[in-house]
């Protein structure tokens, strides 16, 4: 009788030991979670913020065309050739600032899905655990 009890009791420990730890472990994922969210809002702003400087500076490159465009019916070759490689820089930069933003942007968005489907991988395993635990 004694040692049913003591089986009881060990079991009783041994299931709320295992409890304390799936909450634990759900609750450091929630934690992990958070801090990816907050990780990838600052990636998001920093894109948002290269989009901005990419459309400032596309519209300056478009005014440089122009002047461009205006420098080459002159014909003179001096003026044509700076406001040309102005033009080239103008539009460079918004090129590799748009190039930036969008791996921002594919980071932002894939992570997240990584990190829910570890929390659904572990929820997955705890009710495997649950459902043994009960046969």
């Amino acid at each position: 009788m004694r040692e049913q009890k003591n089986t009881d009791n060990n079991l009783i420990s041994l299931l709320k030991e295992f409890i304390r730890e799936l909450c634990s472990l759900i609750r450091e994922h929630i934690k992990l979670f958070k801090l990816e969210f907050a990780r990838n809002t600052h990636k998001f702003i920093k894109a948002v913020i290269c989009l901005v400087f990419a459309v400032v500076f596309s519209y300056a490159g478009l005014i440089f065309l122009g002047l461009l465009t205006v420098s080459l019916l002159s014909m003179l070759i001096e003026e044509w050739i700076a406001l040309l490689l102005v033009t080239a820089v103008y539009f460079g930069v918004p090129l590799i600032l748009l190039v930036v933003a969008v791996n921002l942007f594919y980071s932002v968005f894939k992570e997240p899905k990584k990190s829910i489907s570890e929390l659904e991988k572990t929820t997955q395993e705890a009710k495997q655990w649950m459902n043994n635990i009960k046969k």
